[in-house]
């Protein structure tokens, strides 16, 4: 098990997957700077993130809020993955190999046992 504040610093990886953090950590953008650091020339990372976009930290301010907001556009879900890709991923320095949509179940409250959500899951590599 690898440090959280320093994982990335250890080695060089293949692979890396980021499931369903983006949305769950309070600086996503510093996440993805550290994913491409930690990649190998040729490195790809396997990213998902549950659309739309909601982000919610459950460590840290009582408004749960992060600190650092990723800049995702639109109100669809294909909107929404076109800002990511231009909006997120394009200006970290990764490009887009593949990406698909798959569904996402996750756990539900008093209301309602689970939820059916969208998961966006994307193939990326670095460009540099």
């Amino acid at each position: 098990v690898l440090n959280i504040n320093n994982w990335h610093k250890s080695r060089k990886y293949d692979v890396i997957s980021c499931l369903n953090l983006l949305d769950r950590c309070d600086r996503p953008l510093l996440l993805l700077n550290q994913i491409k650091e930690a990649l190998q020339p040729k490195g790809v990372a396997l990213v998902a993130i549950v659309l739309p976009f909601l982000p919610y930290v459950e460590v840290g301010p009582s408004d749960h809020k992060p600190t650092e907001l990723l800049p995702i556009r639109g109100q669809t879900f294909e909107r929404q993955v076109d800002s990511l890709i231009h909006d997120v991923f394009i200006p970290s320095g990764f490009q887009v190999i593949r990406w698909t949509r798959v569904p996402y179940l996750c756990e539900g409250d008093l209301r309602q046992s689970y939820y059916w959500l969208d998961d966006a899951v994307f193939l990326i590599e670095s460009v540099e």
